[in-house]
Formats: C-alpha cells, structure tokens, sequence
C-alpha cells in the first residue's frame, strides 16, 4: 500500500476541517430558523366562509360570485386552507375574482362517523356535494378541481357522475405511484406496520402522516428552516403562515389509510386499471370530459411521471408543467401571476363551448 504525502495529509485534514465547520454552520442556522419560528406569532384564524350544505364533518364553503359554479375538491390529508392562503394567495378567492363561483369541499377533521369510512364513503358525501353544486348550477354539468389527492376523487366522481361533472382540471395529481418513485412502496409497508401495531386506533395522526411524506425528501424540512433563519419582512411572515397550515394536519380515518396505503402504494391500483369504488373500475380513458393536468415539475411529493401517467391515459387532456412544487404552486406568492391565469383561461375557454 502506498503511503500518503505529508502534504496529501494535510489537504485531507483541511477538507475534513471544513466539512466539520460547515456542518456545524448548517445545524446552527437550522436550530436559529426552529426557535424563530417558535417565537413568531400563530397566524391569525381567517373567518370561516359560509357553508351551503353539511353531512358529518364534510361541508360545503360557497365563495361567492356570479358566475359558474366550480366544485373544488382538496385531499383528505392537511386542511382545505391551502388553497386560501391569504388575501393575495388564495387560489379560491382568485378563481372568484376571475368569474367563477368556487364551492369548496371542506371534509374536516374525521368524527366518529368517517373514523370507520373508506373510500366509497367519502365518494358517496361528495357525489352529494355535486348533487348540491349541480343544482346551484342550473342543472348544468359542474367543472371539478382537485388538488393532490382531491385529484383522483375528481377523476373517481367523473367517472360516476358522468353528466354532472364537467371539465377537470388536476393539480398534481398523481396515477402511477411507481413512477420515479422507487421507496413508495417501503414508506407504505412501514407505515401499515405501525397502525398494526395500533389496531384500536380510529385514526392516523397528522404526524404520521407528515412523516410518510417526508421520507420522500428527508432533508427538505432541514433546509427550509435554514432558508427561514435570514428570511425577513414578507418572506417571513409568508413562512410562517404556510408553515402554520403544516403542522395544524387533520388525522386520516384509518380505513381509508390502509385502503390508500395497500391499494395505490403498494398495489399501483390506479395505473393497473384495479382502483374502484363502488365496485366500479375507475378508468380515465372513458372519461368524455375535456381535462387539465397541472403538473409542477419541482414536486417531490407527486412526481411528475406519476401525475403524467393520468393525463396520458384521458382522450382530451392538455398538460401544464410548471416551475414549481407541490405546495409552492398554490402557496408561493409568484404562482398568482405565473400559473393561476393559465389555468383559469382554460376552464374559461371550456365553459364557453357549446
């Protein structure tokens, strides 16, 4: 074996020196960014906006406007708030301004009800939802938003509701969830290992649930607290707020988790043409409905072949891929003027056709 120069040595010592004063910066700056968010005032509770219809925990908000109606459907995970942010990053009350009359499908918290709901149970609350929205429609067929999640339920609702749902439009939403994707499978069986471990449990807490999600990107909560230890003014405040949507989760029924767990992580379900509801296969190649797939290219949640997978199995689907994240797309205060208005353009140009 060949024996290293005193000067290799040296080199080696400088970079090992460096390496150790950099990480020691990084975790410094990680725990300044922590306590001053813990410091930072709770965002103020915005009031909540009127609901038109309830059934359990699930109700359905009325944003107001003239115009057509649009049910918007969030995910089961994290709370509706996301896409009503603030005054100037509220996807909703934008989608208002624009023309439209957003409902907005809040499921809530699970009670003792939706504890022991599965998939068809929600599906059967929101094809009530759409029942309500039709009518406010004048019986005309309704566009749906889905956001993540919300996504497939959309696609789930237009399959079942065939005349009552009009135009989709899908952010992020994925499909295959083998696509770029190669832990989803292992987060999945670690996760059902531990409700298993818990079977008395009604539900999964939002903890969990940010954790299955983090495994994906185990570093990103590191470094948005290392970006929120210099941030100031707006920035900041943007921070906290969004920060405080994060961690005020919901918790998921547990029949649902272990449905969405085996049957799509696990199982690919959805891709495999094996998703039901009903008894019914959810196939998106019979859906009539003109659609668009919103598909952030910086997402590390729903990676991008994931929700692509959807798009390239629906006959009359146009494709948007913006520089953006998952959150980031609703929530960074760019996404108003960069991304919003091609999506609200397209649904315009729909609702215009004969």
């Amino acid at each position: 074996m060949k024996k290293l120069r005193a000067a290799d040595l040296a080199a080696a010592a400088r970079l090992e020196c460096a390496l150790e004063n950099e990480a020691a910066a990084s975790y410094e700056n990680f725990l300044k960014g922590v306590n001053r968010y813990r410091r930072a005032p709770a965002s103020p509770r915005r009031a909540a906006v009127p609901a038109i219809w309830r059934a359990g925990a699930t109700c359905l908000r009325d944003y107001g406007g003239a115009g057509p109606v649009v049910l918007v459907v969030p995910s089961l995970v994290n709370r509706a708030a996301i896409l009503d942010l603030e005054k100037d990053r509220s996807f909703l009350r934008a989608l208002r301004a624009r023309g439209f009359r957003p409902l907005l499908v809040d499921w809530g918290a699970p009670g003792r009800e939706e504890s022991a709901f599965t998939l068809d149970g929600y599906m059967a609350r929101l094809e009530k939802a759409l029942d309500v929205a039709h009518r406010r429609n004048g019986r005309r067929a309704v566009p749906v938003i889905g956001y993540c999640m919300g996504g497939l339920l959309a696609v789930a609702l237009a399959r079942i509701a065939l005349r009552k749902a009009g135009p989709l439009v899908l952010l992020a939403t994925p499909w295959d969830f083998r696509a770029d994707a190669p832990l989803a499978e292992m987060r999945a069986k670690l996760l059902l290992k531990r409700m298993d471990a818990a079977p008395e449990q009604a539900t999964v807490r939002p903890e969990a649930l940010q954790e299955f999600f983090l495994m994906q990107q185990p570093f990103a909560v590191v470094e948005k607290f290392i970006r929120f230890a210099d941030m100031k003014g707006a920035a900041a405040r943007r921070f906290a707020v969004l920060e405080d949507w994060v961690n005020d989760g919901v918790p998921l029924a547990a029949p649902v988790a272990r449905e969405c767990l085996s049957g799509w992580y696990i199982g690919n379900a959805p891709a495999r043409g094996r998703w039901a509801i009903g008894g019914r296969i959810i196939n998106p190649a019979k859906l009539r409905q003109p659609s668009l797939h919103v598909i952030p290219q910086r997402d590390r949640i729903v990676p991008p072949a994931s929700a692509a997978a959807l798009a390239y199995r629906m006959k009359d689907a146009s494709m948007i891929r913006p520089a953006f994240g998952h959150v980031s797309m609703l929530a960074h205060v760019t996404a108003p003027e960069k991304l919003w208005p091609q999506i609200f353009d397209w649904l315009a140009l729909r609702m215009r056709r004969p």
